[in-house]
């Protein structure tokens, strides 16, 4: 509960940077039932550290948003590859942290209210790592995004990553320009990017740059029972690699009546643009396209 958190209240933290700021949890931008917002204005090299609910995390009806200007950053919600898992996983058990960060927004449907989660880094070559529940996970009526303005950056998660929304709740992951990596050096665990299930939606978009993604089993524009999934990738010569063939642009209603989503809408969508020559490779596929 510090660095530009609140319990039903407000919550600011602003600093000219450099700088470095560790926490365990609800903290770095964490709102509960207010506003919380950490605004680093510099163009240094900052280093974010948490473990749990934090870098733009809201629930309860809170709003928060994490921003740094510009840099080569670190942004860190412990995957639990360190040994040290102090927040269990009900995704993962017992192997990954439940981190809730990096943009990370979460209610429960007829309990509590969701809430607006936000983390906003505007340039840089930027390093973001987390486990399960981040990078643009909505969960519960509401709303999360990270969204980074540019630069060569790396993206690293385990599962419930990058674009995920479930329960009604929306997720997104924006990047605008760079050529970026996503997730090799993860074990990927988990659905991720641009994928809405149980009537969930997802985005997962990156606006250019010579990208190497390596997809979560089951992500890509994905969307399950009664979820929406959307996943564009815009220019450059990119790779796509998937370890699922329920990916880049699969869809999945219930199997059984009265299951929720069974009988929603349920889409998922994968466009990749631009005139340079792609390479796509997965188990039962591999080539060279458009």
């Amino acid at each position: 509960l510090s660095q530009g958190a609140l319990v039903f209240g407000l919550g600011l933290l602003y600093d000219d940077g450099p700088v470095v700021m560790p926490a365990e949890a609800l903290a770095l931008g964490a709102a509960i039932g207010g506003i919380g917002v950490v605004w680093v204005e510099n163009a240094a090299n900052d280093d974010f550290t948490i473990w749990h609910a934090g870098q733009g995390f809201g629930t309860f009806g809170g709003a928060c948003l994490a921003y740094d200007r510009g840099g080569d950053d670190v942004w860190f919600a412990d995957p639990g590859t360190t040994g040290t898992v102090l927040y269990l996983s009900t995704a993962d058990r017992g192997v990954s942290n439940r981190n809730l960060a990096q943009g990370a927004a979460f209610g429960e449907v007829g309990v509590f209210g969701g809430g607006l989660g936000m983390l906003r880094d505007a340039s840089g070559a930027d390093n973001y790592d987390a486990g399960t529940f981040g990078q643009g996970y909505g969960r519960g009526i509401a709303f999360a995004a990270l969204a980074d303005g540019g630069g060569n950056d790396t993206y690293n998660g385990r599962g419930l990553v990058q674009g995920v929304g479930e329960w009604r709740g929306a997720g997104a992951l924006r990047d605008s320009a760079g050529s970026d990596n996503f997730n090799q050096s993860a074990t990927q665990r988990l659905v991720g990017q641009g994928v809405g299930q149980t009537l969930g939606w997802g985005s997962f978009v990156d606006l250019g740059g010579d990208d190497a993604i390596q997809y979560l089993p089951s992500g890509g524009g994905v969307g399950i029972d009664g979820g929406v999934g959307l996943a564009i990738n815009v220019g450059g010569s990119d790779t796509h690699i998937v370890a699922s063939d329920a990916s880049w642009g699969f869809a999945q209603i219930a199997a059984n009546i009265g299951e929720p989503g069974y009988d929603e809408i349920t889409l998922g969508v994968f466009l990749d643009s631009g005139s340079s020559t792609d390479t796509y490779s997965r188990p039962t596929l591999t080539g060279v396209g458009d």
